[in-house]
């Protein structure tokens, strides 16, 4: 009796704590609901620690509710009166994965709950399954080296769609991969393929397991269940100690133009265009250049602007930066843009790469310049047409007195008629009017591809002319002839060095 007025009746009353499930089985996607019941304990239940759900769950919400409950009377009769206070902390909890999860023990004020188990299905939608899958480029990285999260989702429901909560992770850049969605069909089943990720930028190095956003599955504009992937494991490794700490990772890609094209107008505003791209990067870690561009006695430099952007796909954040630099050249002639140096980090390699980019060399020319090279070009312009045109007129002229030649030939009657012909073609093409027949022969074999025939001809109509032959084979003569002179092939002019 003495002992019962010396301690508090609450010291003797029994403290718990308790977890209770509403369900023993969930599906993948859907909240999982929890209360964890305290009673008459000397803490908050609040400040519970929950990091040993962390593994197979997240947890979404909580929610703590305190009460005074009157005791049974076999309790009362055993500690009296006094009213047990009771705490219940209700937890949504988001599963990971599929299969029987654990819902391990938890402790406070040196008091134990009892596990639980929960058995999660795969996510269904009229008895078909919507698969979750994903896949990592890599599990191990340089600090600040591109790691992709490609994640694909299957489902029967066609207009079905997902939607990545903007959510931040600790130590890491995060920039979601645009979702695109294909409908497929086929004979046996109609599944929508939903294809997203995400680009993770690790700021600092060590061992982690990162906690990647939700993925939010939408239909007809609500949201309809809420996926969480497994905590994906990743090394980083640090970057060397001499490495600035701005330094980029991943390869860059440099292009320059200039605006506008052509020839520029001394002493009028230019524009020189920087683009610098990185498929691994996002632009606010791509190096400044501005500071290498600087004006000198023949370029003035006024100052730039930037353009910062992304374009994301399932091969990298796609960073970009432009530079818009106004300039305006002070001399005539070929300007000397500054080369750009750039140096990245090579994360295959291992390795510091420098980048030396050389632009073209725009032409600056003042109106009298202008005006000179337009007069040059006009008067090249006009001598070239007048070349091409006596070019012509001699060719149709050509063309015109060989083919006067040829019928002179053809319908030559005697022997006198047919040398006569090969004289006007040698006319033609600028030989003495008074050649012999071999001395044209030797001409002709010089400009164009000549067979035997042509030969055998001309000796024959040679001994003819000359009296050397007999005259009763001569129409054939001459009308061979006409046929081998008609289209001659010039044989093609070859260039040697000696």
């Amino acid at each position: 009796v003495m002992l019962l007025t010396l301690c508090p009746l609450s010291v003797l009353a029994k403290s718990s704590l308790e977890v209770q499930l509403k369900k023993s089985t969930g599906e993948l996607g859907r909240p999982v609901y929890l209360k964890i019941i305290g009673k008459d304990l000397n803490s908050d239940l609040s400040m519970l620690s929950l990091q040993s759900l962390n593994v197979q769950f997240v947890v979404g919400s909580k929610d703590l509710e305190t009460e005074i409950l009157q005791q049974s009377d076999a309790d009362s009769n055993q500690f009296g009166n006094a009213p047990i206070h009771q705490q219940t902390l209700s937890l949504k909890l988001n599963p990971r994965q599929t299969g029987e999860l654990l819902i391990p023990p938890f402790s406070i004020d040196k008091i134990s709950s009892a596990e639980k188990r929960v058995t999660i299905r795969d996510a269904t939608t009229d008895g078909e399954k919507i698969s979750v899958d994903w896949k990592l480029t890599a599990t191990e990285a340089w600090q600040r080296e591109q790691i992709i999260v490609l994640l694909t989702l299957t489902t029967p429901e066609q207009y079905a769609t997902v939607k990545l909560a903007q959510e931040t992770v600790d130590g890491f850049e995060v920039t979601a991969l645009p979702v695109k969605r294909v409908w497929n069909e086929n004979k046996h089943t109609n599944r929508s393929i939903i294809t997203a990720g995400w680009s993770l930028i690790p700021l600092k190095p060590g061992s982690m397991a990162v906690d990647l956003p939700a993925i939010e599955y939408h239909l007809s504009g609500v949201i309809r269940r809420v996926f969480y992937l497994p905590k994906i494991k990743l090394k980083i490794h640090p970057l060397a100690s001499y490495l600035p700490p701005t330094i980029p990772v991943g390869r860059i890609q440099v292009k320059t133009s200039v605006a506008p094209t052509g020839i520029l107008n001394t002493n009028e505003l230019a524009y020189w265009n920087i683009h610098l791209e990185s498929q691994s990067l996002t632009p606010y870690w791509l190096p400044s250049i501005l500071r290498q561009i600087n004006s000198n006695d023949s370029i003035h430099f006024f100052p730039a602007t930037s353009q910062r952007s992304v374009h994301p796909d399932n091969k990298g954040v796609h960073g970009r930066v432009t530079h818009t630099i106004p300039f305006k050249p002070l001399q005539n002639g070929f300007l000397d843009l500054p080369e750009l140096k750039i140096q990245y980090f090579d994360p295959a390699s291992g390795r510091l790469e420098t980048i030396v980019h050389r632009a073209e060399q725009p032409f600056s020319a003042s109106m009298q310049i202008r005006f000179l090279i337009i007069l040059i070009l006009s008067i090249l312009l006009v001598y070239l047409l007048t070349r091409t045109y006596r070019y012509i007129g001699a060719r149709l002229q050509y063309k015109k007195q060989h083919q006067l030649a040829v019928d002179k030939i053809r319908h030559a009657n005697t022997i006198d008629d047919a040398i006569a012909g090969l004289r006007m073609i040698g006319k033609a093409e600028g030989w003495s009017t008074n050649l012999t027949i071999y001395k044209w022969l030797e001409l002709w074999q010089q400009r164009y591809q000549v067979d035997d025939k042509l030969e055998t001809c001309t000796r024959s109509l040679s001994d003819i002319y000359y009296g050397n032959s007999e005259q009763h084979n001569l129409k054939n003569l001459i009308h061979e002839l006409a046929e081998l002179v008609t289209k001659p092939r010039r044989i093609a002019t070859r260039f040697r060095l000696d």
